[in-house]
């Protein structure tokens, strides 16, 4: 069962069936004048504040929370970690609470025809909820319910902001779920729906996000696009090169429509990588260009600018022109040289010791101990940025410069050994313990 087949009764659909008997099974175990809080301490509490409700008039908010309860039971797996169960939305009392006072105040504005103000507070409750991963499903369907009430919202230009607010929303949860292609479908729809708004002005720039800091409605919404597509084409790498591509350039253009330059520095990074890994070279260049332009023009992007600089040089390097190569890496270096401590000091470190290392090692065993120690900084660093790929490649290069030194190491202390004395060939016989 899919959580669109959920039934949401009165609030898409109207409900006539069980009522009856839910009522006559709560009036069974309680009696009708019996109070709220003797109530609660002799039945389940999810039963007691859905009786609560029923008995209020908000018959739709209670019986939509037993279904989300029965929903749960049944097509949420359960775990063996207590604390985990012990959130179940039927043994939940602050969630339960919480969901019964915005039920009733989204019922209550129904029945006022307030109903741009019943979506939010039914979108309310889905942002409320994404944080929680376990809570996921419920923040969908809370989600689905705000989709399918956008329908009687007012005015034609009220139901479109209304509907793709729920939508951007809606696609950031499911892009959290790694559900791209769903994601994607939510903010083309709502794309496409801020496009066909027909003004004098364009009133939809006016549009904001309910962010703690608002966005522009469609900025972020291509926003979201941009880092979707991205996802698809990074992510799905059994898809042809050539669809992958196609999602690349969707990338690209949503990140243009954003109008930021930081967004569109990195489309313009994420289309070069692909297009070198595809040895289109030239045509990988032209993007790391403009998005070294992008990344100066918004001023205080260190990390683009390096990132871009260093893209130049290993594409340089790879096209055979090492005098570029090296005068890119001189900048990187100058770049971050006062910021030992970051990502793109790192990266700089990376690249800079497999150039030097590609064609074979240095003869000098300080110099390899040097860079054996900024592969080790490195290494933390990417640990820290959970860049679990980098961390993987700076650990292989660490291992095999620490083997070098010690393979030199050997050489040296056995040379003298076999020349001098007996304290020397004692000297290789610790090292050979350690």
């Amino acid at each position: 069962m899919s959580t669109e087949e959920l039934v949401r009764p009165g609030l898409t659909t109207p409900f006539t069936g069980q009522l009856a008997d839910i009522k006559r099974r709560l009036r069974k175990k309680v009696p009708q004048l019996t109070a709220n809080d003797v109530r609660r301490a002799r039945i389940r509490y999810y039963e007691a504040i859905t009786s609560e409700l029923y008995e209020a008039g908000y018959k739709n908010a209670a019986i939509f929370v037993l279904h989300l309860i029965a929903y749960e039971d049944t097509y949420v797996g359960r775990t063996s970690v207590q604390s985990v169960e012990e959130k179940r939305l039927r043994y939940n009392e602050p969630l339960l609470s919480y969901l019964c006072e915005r039920l009733t105040e989204a019922e209550s504005c129904r029945k006022e025809q307030s109903y741009e103000r019943e979506v939010h507070v039914l979108l309310a409750v889905g942002r409320k909820l994404t944080p929680e991963r376990e809570k996921h499903w419920l923040a969908q369907q809370f989600f689905l319910v705000a989709l399918d009430r956008c329908i009687d919202c007012g005015s034609s230009s009220v139901r479109v902001k209304t509907e793709s607010l729920v939508r951007y929303y809606y696609a950031e949860l499911l892009f959290s779920q790694q559900e791209q292609l769903s994601a994607l479908k939510m903010v083309e729809k709502a794309k496409a729906a801020l496009d066909a708004v027909v003004s004098g002005v364009r009133v939809v720039d006016e549009w904001k996000t309910l962010d703690n800091e608002p966005q522009c409605l469609p900025i972020a919404i291509n926003t979201m696009r941009f880092k979707i597509n991205h996802r698809i084409s990074y992510k799905r790498v059994e898809l042809p090169a050539w669809m992958r591509e196609q999602y690349m350039k969707d990338a690209y253009q949503a990140a243009l429509e954003t109008y930021k330059p930081s967004t569109k520095a990195e489309a313009c990074l994420a289309f070069g990588e692909f297009l070198c890994n595809e040895k289109r070279y030239p045509e990988a260049m032209d993007m790391y260009r403009d998005a070294l332009q992008q990344a100066e023009l918004e001023g205080d992007l260190p990390e683009l600018v390096c990132a871009a600089v260093l893209a130049q040089a290993e594409t340089y390097d790879k096209l055979g022109q090492p005098v570029r190569r090296d005068a890119l890496m001189q900048r990187a270096d100058q770049l971050t040289r006062s910021r030992q401590d970051t990502l793109c000091r790192a990266n700089y470190w990376y690249l800079s010791i497999y150039l030097e290392t590609a064609n074979g090692y240095p003869e000098d065993i300080d110099r390899l101990v040097q860079m054996e120690e900024q592969l080790g900084k490195a290494f933390k660093i990417y640990t820290r940025e959970q860049d679990y790929l980098k961390k993987v490649l700076v650990f292989g290069m660490q291992m095999q410069l620490s083997a070098r030194i010690k393979f030199r190491r050997c050489i040296q202390l056995t040379r003298a050994a076999i020349s001098t004395s007996d304290e020397e060939l004692y000297r290789l016989g610790d090292m050979f313990d350690r």
